[in-house]
């Protein structure tokens, strides 16, 4: 009886190396699938996080632009000049009134002006001469 020789693709199909080589080939596949869709995950996350981010950004611009041309209307001007500066017009008196019983709100701080509003929470800090403030930079208050 002649011997049938099998072709040698039909052994390699057969053979229990390529089984292993393909189960190895497809478990490196599936990592590497499975990293990358983790990743992908991270990064639309990581998008979503930074689009909200840049929208909250984008409303505090809009809020400080706003802030902003509000400040460079004359009435604010001139009253950052009184308060700040202590300046006035030719012809004034300066009155300093201590107590804000019944006293009526001058008129260029009627017209919508937005400081009162911005400033309602800051407290003034109290007057140090330079030499303290240098103590206090070097050594802590």
């Amino acid at each position: 009886m002649p011997s049938v020789h099998t072709p040698w693709q039909f052994r390699l199909i057969r053979s229990r190396w390529l089984l292993l080589f393909n189960l190895i080939v497809l478990s490196f596949l599936g990592l590497s699938f499975a990293r990358e869709y983790v990743r992908a995950n991270q990064l639309k996350g990581d998008v979503a996080r930074l689009q909200t981010q840049a929208e909250q950004l984008q409303k505090k611009k809009v809020d400080l632009m706003e802030l902003k041309a509000s400040l460079q209307t004359q009435s604010s001007l001139e009253r950052e000049a009184r308060l700040k500066l202590g300046l006035k017009k030719p012809g004034e008196k300066v009155v300093v009134v201590h107590e804000a019983t019944g006293v009526a709100m001058p008129e260029y701080l009627k017209d919508g002006d937005p400081l009162p509003e911005v400033f309602k929470d800051v407290t003034p800090k109290p007057y140090r001469s330079n030499p303290q403030k240098w103590w206090d930079v070097f050594f802590g208050e």
